[in-house]
């Protein structure tokens, strides 16, 4: 059986051994290499556009409820976290929408509501920042950075292959007393060594563009996702005690209406007669 599997795995070897003999066969590898990861790329790209136009369509959303201009002749914008809370079932809505790309920021959006404490008076409370809920749902292309180790291991092996080969074929035209066989062992042997790190040359490049793609794509989704988060907190107050600030206030704007409408109230027949 040792005997057969030994056979067998010299046999594959010199099954790839033998691609060797032709001096474009690594150059074919490095093509293929090339379009590989095109094709790897193009798929990143495409879904980037889609993760950052639903985030910017989410931010535009926001801005139009949310951002106001000074009125004329003040220096003071407008009340965002009173504009915020008036307008919340607007926002709500708008951020709970799914559509392309949108699925994943509406989970984001229904999973922070819950921490959002909405009272009869602004502001809109929460104990934590949106930033965590915005980026957990995000899909940066790290699975490129896998890619990349892929094709510089790829590229390597394919030279450790040339290398077997040309050993190879020196071996043979040492053994052979064929002056042919000796000039065509000699002909393999130069063209195994000409091409045999074209592999890893190619493998080790597009590893650098593929981790450059992907540091520049993790970055600019991490400044949409910053952009969106930061619109969703200009207008809610961010309070690690927001729970009992948010009662206290609540509380306090009661009172006060109370208070009001008891000045206001018109006395009672039973006050007037008495006065």
């Amino acid at each position: 059986m040792d005997a057969g599997v030994s056979g067998l795995t010299k046999g594959v070897f010199d099954l790839a051994v033998g691609f060797y003999r032709d001096v474009n066969f690594a150059y074919t590898i490095a093509a293929v290499m090339a379009l590989a990861a095109i094709g790897l790329a193009l798929i990143a790209l495409i879904r980037h556009v889609m993760q950052v136009s639903a985030l910017s369509a989410r931010t535009r959303q926001l801005s139009g409820y949310i951002t106001f201009s000074p009125a004329p002749g003040s220096t003071d914008a407008d009340d965002r976290e009173a504009v915020f809370h008036t307008r919340f079932r607007e926002i709500d809505a708008a951020m709970g929408r799914g559509g392309a790309g949108g699925g994943l920021l509406r989970e984001a959006w229904m999973r922070y509501r819950k921490t959002l404490i909405l009272g009869a008076f602004p502001p809109v409370r929460s104990t934590q920042r949106p930033h965590g809920f915005v980026y957990d749902v995000l899909s940066p292309p790290t699975w490129i950075g896998f890619a990349a180790n892929i094709f510089v291991a790829f590229g390597l092996l394919a030279t450790f292959m040339g290398l077997v080969a040309a050993l190879t074929f020196a071996a043979d035209g040492i053994a052979s007393d064929n002056v042919a066989s000796m000039q065509a062992a000699l002909r393999d042997l130069l063209a195994a060594a000409a091409s045999k790190f074209v592999t890893s040359v190619a493998g080790v490049g597009l590893s650098l563009i593929l981790r450059l793609l992907e540091r520049l794509l993790t970055v600019d989704l991490r400044r949409e996702a910053d952009r969106l988060a930061k619109s969703l907190e200009s207008g809610i107050r961010v309070d690690p005690g927001a729970q009992s600030a948010a009662l206290a206030e609540e509380v306090s704007g009661l009172t006060t209406l109370l208070r009001q409408n008891l000045e206001n109230a018109p006395p009672s027949p039973e006050t007037g007669a008495q006065a």
